[in-house]
């Protein structure tokens, strides 16, 4: 084995050391992400600390039946209470920020429900993920995520 395998099998060897004793904690917690909606796969989740506009954040499904209630997704939060959600010629914005485009169906082919323009009312956080087709906040089946169903701001690890 070369200097160079030996080295990357020590430093993944520790990796998974390391993330077996922090998901082991209350407090920190990974995220694996295996969608394309967001540009990371694995985030560390830290419960308890404050979400801002632009942070990644891993949270539970709504219970909506579309996805198990303890389905974890991790997107960034594109909108917070007082924002408002503009719905205009078929893209979806949070106060002058676009978001994207509102498809009309899934990559299944399931018809896709748009979530009502309007203000985002405290204890909620509009969630969206970087890719176009991403099912985020945009479509009813997601919607607005309770504050009660977030898990923690999620850090991207890679």
């Amino acid at each position: 084995m070369s200097n160079k395998s030996k080295t990357f099998f020590l430093l993944v060897s520790f990796f998974i050391i390391c993330m077996s004793v922090i998901t082991r904690s209350d407090l920190i917690k990974l995220a694996i992400n295996t969608s394309d909606s967001v540009p990371y796969r694995f985030f560390m989740v830290i419960k308890g600390t404050p979400l801002s506009k632009g942070n990644y954040a891993s949270f539970y499904a709504p219970g909506n039946g579309r996805y198990p209630t303890n389905t974890v997704f991790t997107k960034k939060v594109a909108g917070v209470a007082g924002d408002n959600i503009i719905i205009k010629d078929k893209e979806l914005w949070i106060n002058h920020q676009r978001v994207g485009h509102l498809l009309a169906k899934d990559s299944r082919g399931h018809l896709l429900s748009i979530v009502p323009a309007g203000k985002i009312p405290v204890g909620f956080y509009f969630m969206a993920g970087a890719h176009e087709k991403s099912f985020d906040s945009r479509y009813q089946g997601m919607g607005l995520i309770p504050a009660n169903n977030i898990m923690g701001r999620a850090y991207p690890l890679f």
